[in-house]
């Protein structure tokens, strides 16, 4: 299910207080998300220009079950090896807070990448098979 909200909600979980947002530099969460990206060592996949903007390329989704930050996956969009497709995404980092979760959170956010690379008309998220 796609949808927008005041939060950029992109993928209905079906639990309540449980959402996956498409975040960056304007989103309100944004220290929190960059917080566990930085305490899983992550930070060197995000492509941040010197101002610490996120590429237009590239995308970060954070799951969150109420004001927590759950996990986090980031693509990046890049032109296609293929000659059938032009563009395509590619996984370059995923990451949960709490491993107990681990399986739960990564489902979230398989669907919800999933669900943005269509709406990007991207046919594949390459990578997406090893997050979980």
């Amino acid at each position: 299910m796609m949808c927008t909200t005041e939060h950029d909600a992109i993928h209905d979980s079906g639990q309540p207080g449980t959402r996956v947002d498409v975040v960056d530099n304007w989103h309100k969460d944004w220290p929190k998300v960059l917080e566990l990206i930085d305490r899983l060592g992550h930070r060197d996949a995000l492509m941040l220009d010197e101002d610490g903007w996120v590429s237009a390329r590239q995308s970060v989704l954070a799951v969150f079950e109420g004001d927590r930050v759950a996990g986090h996956l980031c693509f990046r969009i890049a032109p296609a090896k293929s000659t059938r497709t032009k563009m395509e995404a590619h996984v370059d980092c995923f990451g949960v807070a709490d491993r107990a979760n681990q399986r739960e959170v990564a489902q979230h956010l398989q669907r919800a990448a999933t669900e943005l690379a269509k709406s990007l008309k991207l046919r594949k998220v390459h990578g997406l098979e090893k997050v979980s």
